[in-house]
């Protein structure tokens, strides 16, 4: 069975057309995936943000606590952290 030329052009044009359409609906898909992409790391971040917010807020709750209570050990502890550090930035 031999086809003609004219079948066979018109067979290449529906199949371009057929890969445009599908290319186009890659396109629009990648796009909207893109955008979902976007939305989902957008809503992660944020999340991390409030959940390091609380845990800074929790920590230096906390210290204030520790500092009023012991105001002694607070003041030493502070000291020694401020000897080692400069000994250790001194070199």
């Amino acid at each position: 069975m031999f086809t003609s030329k004219e079948q066979t052009r018109d067979q290449m044009k529906q199949d371009l057309n057929q890969m445009k359409n599908t290319g186009a609906a890659i396109e629009e898909n990648l796009g909207e995936l893109a955008q979902e992409a976007g939305q989902y790391a957008r809503r992660v971040v944020n999340a991390t943000n409030e959940a390091a917010k609380a845990g800074i807020s929790d920590a230096t709750t906390a210290v204030k606590t520790q500092v009023r209570e012991n105001p002694i050990q607070s003041t030493v502890i502070a000291a020694g952290v401020g000897f080692m550090l400069g000994f250790l930035l001194r070199r």
